[in-house]
């Protein structure tokens, strides 16, 4: 078979799952021909030794909510990705990229599919079921491949999913994703301030060589724009709209330590930045 036997759809998903390089130098070149050269001179009558099985390894990604911020979080969810996807590091933008009321609705149905039946062990008439049925999505955060989807039922349920865009071949069988993060929160969080935020998820997580974190919460009447920065130094612009705030953003390791958001006011001041436990401290009812 030559590649101009395959449909361009076709090639294009075997493309995207072979890890060998598009590109070789003169070197590499040689040896793929010298092993080409062996494979057709070689007898096809010669036996061919069977190898073992080798164990199947999975591959698990976890997002871990900070439980300082939430007040009851379900097992976090975790869903393979079979493809190759972009690692949150290449897909990363500082400021998020604007998304279409569609786009917003095909967030929202990915994340219920993510945090549905199909993920957690729910049952029909179950609170945690229905509040997901009724929630509607509050902030879809983009940037490159990857979303950060936030749903609430205005009752104190958040579910929130952090999903990365299937490759082609996923998209070929219907897929919402390529690899999917999410959790679940059950806990009312106070209205904040006219100048400030209160924050309702936030954590990190990590597979393979990525690592991110994730924030987001209600914002102030006066809030005009939020920057979170990172453990790392990286400065994130959050999406901001109808009283909400979100961002992820990719990180060396795991862990939510010196996370810092700093607030724009409708007056022009910027206040200094204050980590989320100065927020979730703030917010604390007091006695």
């Amino acid at each position: 078979m030559t590649r101009t036997d395959l449909d361009p759809v076709t090639r294009a998903a075997f493309d995207d799952l072979d890890p060998a390089p598009r590109d070789l130098d003169a070197a590499a070149r040689a040896r793929a021909d010298a092993t080409l050269a062996r494979v057709l001179a070689s007898d096809p009558s010669t036996p061919v030794r069977a190898l073992p099985a080798l164990p199947r390894r999975r591959r698990l990604r976890v997002l871990a909510v900070l439980a300082a911020v939430v007040t009851l979080t379900a097992s976090a969810l975790v869903v393979p990705g079979v493809v190759r996807t972009q690692s949150a590091a290449a897909a990363w933008t500082p400021r998020p990229i604007s998304v279409s009321p569609g786009e917003v609705a095909a967030a929202r149905d990915a994340c219920k599919d993510l945090l549905g039946p199909k993920g957690f062990d729910t049952a029909e008439g179950d609170p945690w079921a229905e509040a997901l049925r009724r929630s509607r999505a509050v902030a879809v955060d983009r940037r490159g491949a990857w979303r950060f989807v936030v749903l609430t039922d205005g009752a104190g349920f958040t579910g929130d999913c952090l999903l990365q865009d299937p490759p082609l071949l996923l998209r070929l069988f219907g897929s919402h994703y390529g690899g999917a993060f999410g959790g679940t929160s059950m806990g009312r969080v106070l209205p904040p301030a006219p100048d400030g935020v209160a924050v309702d998820t936030a954590g990190s997580g990590s597979s393979d060589d990525d690592a991110w974190g994730v924030v987001s919460g209600l914002a102030g009447a006066d809030v005009r724009r939020v920057v979170v920065t990172s453990p790392d130094g990286r400065e994130s612009v959050a999406s901001l709209g109808d009283g909400r705030f979100a961002a992820w953003w990719p990180q060396r390791r795991t862990g939510m330590a010196n996370v810092r958001l700093t607030l724009t006011l409708a007056d022009g001041r910027v206040l200094p930045a204050r980590s989320l436990e100065q927020i979730a401290a703030e917010a604390a009812p007091a006695g």
